[in-house]
């Protein structure tokens, strides 16, 4: 399950390319899909669902490397998508995650 879940992340990482390169293709100067291109527009939602995907199959198998990986492009897309609320969400339980593991790690290193 663990080469599912990176091959989605893989993926949905090359469709987020591929709509930015869509949206500097058209020349425009703000940053995100603005509606004006379809094809950035659809490219960036195929892109938040196969990371979407990832990030519940991450959850589902237990696999937190795939979960914060999918945490920080879906903070990303969602930015790219001019959603900053969602981004923030997402950097917010991305770095939750990154300190609980530290603290984890430190914890470990006092016990012994």
């Amino acid at each position: 399950m663990l080469w599912q879940g990176r091959a989605a992340l893989e993926l949905g990482k090359a469709l987020l390319r591929q709509a930015r390169f869509q949206h500097q293709q058209a020349g425009y100067n703000l940053n995100g899909c603005d509606g004006r291109s379809a094809a950035c527009a659809d490219t960036l939602k195929e892109a938040q669902t196969r990371l979407r995907a990832v990030h519940d199959l991450s959850i589902m198998s237990g696999t937190e490397k795939l979960w914060t990986d999918a945490q920080m492009y879906l903070a990303c897309a969602a930015f790219f998508h001019g959603d900053e609320d969602e981004a923030i969400q997402h950097l917010s339980e991305h770095m939750q995650a990154k300190v609980n593991r530290l603290r984890l790690f430190i914890s470990g290193l006092t016990n012994k």
